[in-house]
This record gives C-alpha cells, sequence and structure tokens, in this order.
C-alpha cells in the first residue's frame, strides 16, 4: 500500500512538473570561458536526473561487487575452516582409538586452517609421545607455547605428564615446581607433586605440600588429616640413618593430634629405641600410650629396651598384665623381662603360656635358649621343632 501511494503521488508531481515546464519554459545557460551552452530548463532537470541516476547505479554495482566478493570470501574461508574442524574431529577420534601415526597425520592437517590450533599442536604431541618420537614431541610442545604465551600452565602440565610416562622424575618435578609458581592452585599441578613425592619418598616435601592440597580442595580435612598421619608414619619409619635430633625435631614439629597416634608413636618408638640416651623417652610414650589403649606393637619395642632398674621395667609389664590380661605379646614380653630379672621359673611359664596362644620364632628362640639354660635340652628341642614345623 505504501508503495502504491509513493507511485501515485510521484506520477502526480511529474505531470505536475511537465505541465508547468510546456506553460512556462525556460532556460538555463551554463557560461564557461571561452563557451557558453544554453538549454531549456526541462532538458537541464532530466539530464541533471539522468546523471544521478547513472552515478547512483555505479555505486550500487560497486556495492554488490564488493558484497559478493566478501560472501564468496567468507564462504570460502568457512569451507576450508569446515574441513579443517573435520580433519581435527578426525583426529582426535584417531587420538581416542590409538592411532597414533593416523591422528598426527589429520592433526597436523587440520592445524593449517584451524581456529584453535593449540589443541591440534597438543594432539600431535601425545600421538608424537606415543611413537616415542620424543624430539618431535618437544618441538611440537614448544610451538604451541610460542603460538599462546598464555597458555603455559597447560601446555607445562601436559609436558610434566610425558616426563612423569619416561620415569623421568626428576625433570618432571623441576617443571611442576616452576608451573606451581605460576599457579599455586591449580589442582593438577599439586595432585602430580603429591604423586612425585610420595614415588620419591620425599616425606618432609610432602608435608609441606598438604596444606595446599587442603586449601586448593584437593583433599578433603579427613583426607588431608589421613595423609598427614601416613606421611608421618612413613618419614620415621624410613628414619634409619637419622641424627637423634633430627628425628626427635621432626617429632616436636608434628601436630598434637599426630603425637597422640598410636601408628604414629609406634612408627616414631621404632626409631628412637636404638639410641641408648632416649631410653627414658622410649618408655615415657610408651606407658603414657598404654594408659590409653591396648597396643600390642609397643611390646616388642619395650622389650628392645633395657632401663637403668629392670625390676620397675618388669613391674610396668606385670601392670599392663593386670590392666589388659594375657596378650601373647605381652606374655612374650613378660618372659624376656623375668630372664633379665633372673626369675627363671617365671620366664618359662610366661612363654609358654604365650606360645599355647600365637607361634612366634622369635619367641620360640628365646624360649629354647632359656630351656638350654636351665638343662632341660629335651624340652629345648621340642621348642626349636615347634618353631621349624610352625
Amino acid at each position: 500500500m505504501r508503495r502504491l501511494l509513493v507511485i501515485l503521488v510521484f506520477l502526480i508531481l511529474s505531470v505536475w512538473a511537465g505541465i508547468a515546464f510546456v506553460r512556462h519554459p525556460g532556460a538555463v545557460v551554463l557560461i564557461m570561458t571561452p563557451w557558453t551552452v544554453e538549454m531549456p530548463l526541462w532538458f537541464a532537470v532530466m539530464s541533471l536526473l539522468l546523471v544521478f541516476f547513472v552515478f547512483y547505479l555505479i555505486i550500487f554495482l560497486i556495492n554488490q561487487t564488493y558484497f559478493s566478493w566478501m560472501r564468496w570470501k567468507y564462504w570460502w574461508q568457512n569451507r576450508r575452516h569446515s574441513r579443517s574442524y573435520s580433519k581435527t574431529q578426525r583426529g582426535l577420534l584417531a587420538l581416542i582409538e590409538a592411532q597414533w601415526s593416523y591422528a598426527e597425520k589429520l592433526l597436523l592437517e587440520g592445524m593449517l586452517q584451524s581456529i584453535e590450533p593449540l589443541t591440534n599442536y597438543l594432539g600431535v604431541a601425545k600421538a608424537a609421545h606415543e611413537q616415542k618420537a620424543f624430539e618431535r614431541r618437544d618441538a611440537y610442545l614448544q610451538k604451541a607455547l610460542q603460538l599462546m604465551p598464555q597458555a603455559e600452565v597447560a601446555i607445562g602440565i601436559i609436558q610434566a605428564e610425558f616426563q612423569l610416562q619416561q620415569n623421568h622424575i626428576e625433570p618432571a618435578l623441576a617443571t611442576l615446581r616452576r608451573l606451581q609458581r605460576l599457579a599455586p592452585k591449580n589442582m593438577r599441578i599439586l595432585r602430580l607433586l603429591r604423586q612425585i613425592y610420595q614415588q620419591l619418598a620425599d616425606w618432609p616435601a610432602l608435608l609441606l605440600l598438604i596444606p595446599q592440597l587442603g586449601k586448593a580442595r584437593v583433599l578433603s580435612k579427613e583426607q588431608s588429616m589421613e595423609l598427614e598421619k601416613e606421611v608421618y608414619i612413613q618419614l620415621f619409619v624410613s628414619a634409619n640413618k637419622m641424627p637423634l635430633a633430627e628425628l626427635r625435631q621432626h617429632w616436636q614439629r608434628a601436630p598434637r593430634w599426630i603425637r597422640y597416634s598410636g601408628a604414629v608413636v609406634v612408627a616414631y618408638l621404632s626409631q628412637l629405641q636404638h639410641f641408648p640416651e632416649a631410653v627414658t623417652e622410649v618408655d615415657d610414650l610408651i606407658r603414657r600410650e598404654l594408659k590409653k589403649e591396648w597396643n600390642p606393637d609397643l611390646m616388642k619395642i619395650y622389650g628392645a629396651i633395657s632401663l637403668s632398674n629392670p625390676n620397675k621395667q618388669l613391674a610396668n609389664a606385670e601392670a599392663w598384665l593386670k590392666q589388659y590380661g594375657q596378650h601373647p605379646e605381652l606374655l612374650f614380653l613378660l618372659g624376656k623381662l623375668n630372664v633379665r630379672c633372673q626369675l627363671w621359673g617365671k620366664a618359662r611359664d610366661y612363654y609358654a603360656q604365650g606360645l599355647a596362644q600365637q607361634s612366634n620364632a622369635q619367641a620360640c628362640l628365646e624360649y629354647g635358649r632359656l630351656l638350654e639354660d636351665l638343662g632341660d635340652e629335651m624340652a629345648a628341642a621340642r621348642v626349636y621343632r615347634q618353631n621349624i614345623v610352625g
């Protein structure tokens, strides 16, 4: 309707203009020295309209040509990107299916026009790694870093994982420590550091890492506490050549709840018992633990130390017998302590009661020697045979 109205107005104006030109003919004179051009007014107006129309037509054709070129260019680029995307997708599928060589070929081809070539570089690095083409793998990772420096952390994590798969522990550790300075809360970095410290049995380093694991929510509070306890156990168990001062330093630095954990106490005492100057500390800790609860692992340690007053040591063990009853580990300890106090009859009875409950090679050997010292060779032989058969 609007278009029809415009056409109608245009026709009316045209008729009006035609009538006006007929009734009032005029002339237009153009003077450009030395030329003078005179033309009717209507011809001048029509000429201007024609020039305007031709100019408009030229602009329209130029615009159409430009936009047609841009549409064709966009279509061509989109087609190339689509083909590149297709090759990238197929390459990633081949990577998942462990077709390493084929995956590398497709990802390289898809990289040429890929919008996100970083994905392709990381994919071909993985494919090269699985083909043991380590130099090619490193070159791909380097190109990925040059292409996108802001992805240094992601690229570095992949590099560290490759190093770990090759069992290159020290280079992987160096890579992860560098990355940790860049991204201290990155969960993947922290998990890999934990894995390496456990693999290297670097317990002090792992202890320092545990708070970070908790803050980054890699571990829950309960998991952090459980790991910390396990690390302290491993730290003390593996401290065979650790000086006494350093051993005590680790113990004193441990949280209070750790120092009251039975398993940690046993691990600490298993090393502390080897230092004669620490006998009193061993005695105090064992008695403290046994006031709380029964722990059979402490019996062997208590039997390995020698207090200056053996009768007092024996009295402590007898008190535990009254408190906790006849556990075989405690009976073996009482047998050993009675031998030290030269109470041969009681020692013989305790050994016999303990072995009746549980076979124990060390207790059999000690009992057999006691019987030999008492001159009962036949009984000693039976005990030795029992040890061999058992």
